[in-house]
């Protein structure tokens, strides 16, 4: 008798723990998708230095008020073209038949940008997060 009391004690405070456990998931699955903001938008003035091909990845690089490179891996900005195709002659295994946008470089851009999971190498390798540039409009010289 005391055997099969000690059983049933043991078996509802496994299920009462069991239980338990799948409610404390529930809970963190719920507060870790509350606490999720949107992505951190960021503005700043950087003037377009140039645009390589890093591996398989795009890479925009942009020179801010200070003089410090800023690198973003993907421009979704539809507006301007940073980067072009270069003539047939001009491409070569360095730029993979890809430049900067001459008639860009050197002009000043107001920038929003945020992080976002981008590939940032070769297309087989894992997505990281990296800067990309949202929008861009030119600053009046």
């Amino acid at each position: 008798m005391k055997r099969s009391i000690l059983y049933l004690a043991l078996m509802a405070f496994l299920f009462t723990a069991c239980a338990g456990g799948e409610d404390a998931a529930k809970m963190e699955t719920t507060d870790s998708s509350q606490q999720a903001d949107g992505p951190k938008i960021q503005t700043g003035e950087f003037k377009f230095i140039n645009f390589e091909l890093a591996a398989d990845a795009s890479l925009y690089l942009f020179e801010d008020r200070a003089g410090e490179i800023m690198q973003f891996w993907g421009n979704e900005a539809s507006n301007y073209q940073f980067a072009q195709e270069v003539p047939e002659d001009q491409a070569n295994m360095d730029n993979q038949g890809w430049a900067g946008n001459p008639e860009l470089k050197g002009k000043w851009f107001k920038i929003q940008y945020t992080k976002k999971e981008v590939v940032v190498g070769n297309f087989d390798m894992p997505k990281e997060m990296a800067e990309v540039i949202l929008s861009a409009d030119l600053i009046a010289d």
